[in-house]
């Protein structure tokens, strides 16, 4: 039921009724000065998907400013459905709103009210469209839910759920696209069964290692191991194995910390840990000039006079000094 309002608590109308008109390609232009650039992966994949897919049910009319001074309609909204268009070649005109602005900077305080007040589709509800449009995929993975004993969450907001509604339909349709529909039925049965009659409020944490033990044929006492800790527990381990590690993404975390319950509890030993054999650095030995010893033949004790140890020493002294600045060794090197 829509709420009804007085009129006097809305601001006044602005602007002038805007006019829906069929527009040349060739007369829509971009302000860069305002819009985003399109030259990046992410706007070229969708320009592409655009044009590849065109279907005029699906093209909702641009948004364009036709300026005071009747120069070319500025796009507003609806820049990469021009650039699709462009692309394909076969389309030579656009249906668009025209509306009246002074210029560029009203053109661009136009665009940013229009993408504040658009809201993404989540998952869930595109899920949801998908069905009703007939979707195989979207169908097939329904079926397969509803034979599990679960429901798709009609929203987001998981306090207001019923027992067995789960609202992790990437999860689920990721699962489906790698491992199958066998893989991903079972692993469906197995997170309705551990939590019957429960709302499972964090089947996003704890799905993906249900998948991972299914994939891996391992799945014999999951139900009970999970009904047995409850929800709460497994969400904790995974945070805290993500805290442990922060590189692993919440599904290869939830796959290693049900694994790991799941062999304690059949009593198998853990996976042996990589052993990581730290060798030393060699420490390297400075590289002297050789040994120029000349003894003294003045006395009979076959020693030579060394500046840096202000003493007369033998070859054999001499030979051992790592010093780098023993005179005798320094004396070769210049010489």
């Amino acid at each position: 039921m829509v709420e009804t309002v007085a009129t006097t608590a809305f601001d006044p109308q602005r602007g002038t009724l805007p006019v829906l008109e069929i527009v040349p390609i060739d007369e829509l232009s971009i302000d860069p000065s305002y819009q985003r650039s399109v030259d990046n992966k992410a706007s070229r994949k969708l320009i592409r998907d655009i044009a590849q897919h065109w279907h005029w049910g699906l093209c909702q009319p641009l948004v364009v400013s036709a300026r005071d001074e009747g120069a070319s309609l500025f796009v507003i909204d609806g820049q990469h459905r021009l650039e699709a268009a462009r692309l394909r070649g076969d389309i030579d005109a656009l249906p668009c709103v025209l509306v009246e602005c002074d210029g560029a900077e009203e053109e661009a305080a136009s665009f940013v009210q229009l993408n504040q007040h658009r809201r993404p589709l989540n998952a869930i509800e595109l899920f949801r469209a998908a069905i009703a449009s007939g979707e195989e995929e979207a169908a097939a993975i329904m079926q397969a839910m509803t034979t599990a004993g679960l429901t798709i969450a009609p929203h987001l907001t998981s306090v207001a759920w019923k027992p067995g509604m789960v609202g992790n339909i990437a999860g689920i349709q990721t699962a489906w696209r790698r491992h199958g529909p066998e893989v991903t039925l079972q692993a469906l049965r197995i997170l309705g069964r551990a939590f019957d009659g429960e709302v499972i409020q964090f089947a996003g944490t704890i799905f993906p290692g249900i998948v991972a033990i299914c994939a891996g044929g391992q799945a014999e006492g999951l139900v009970a191991l999970l009904r047995a800790r409850g929800q709460g527990h497994w969400r904790a381990l995974v945070l805290r194995a993500r805290a442990d590690d922060p590189k692993l993404s919440f599904g290869r975390a939830s796959a290693l910390v049900i694994k790991r319950e799941l062999d304690v509890a059949h009593g198998r030993p853990p996976p042996p840990q990589p052993v990581t054999v730290r060798v030393p650095a060699p420490v390297m030995q400075p590289v002297l000039p050789p040994l120029s010893f000349s003894p003294d033949h003045r006395f009979p004790d076959g020693k030579a006079w060394c500046d840096q140890c202000d003493a007369r020493v033998n070859k054999g002294t001499a030979e051992s000094c790592r010093d780098r600045h023993c005179s005798m060794r320094r004396a070769n090197a210049q010489g």
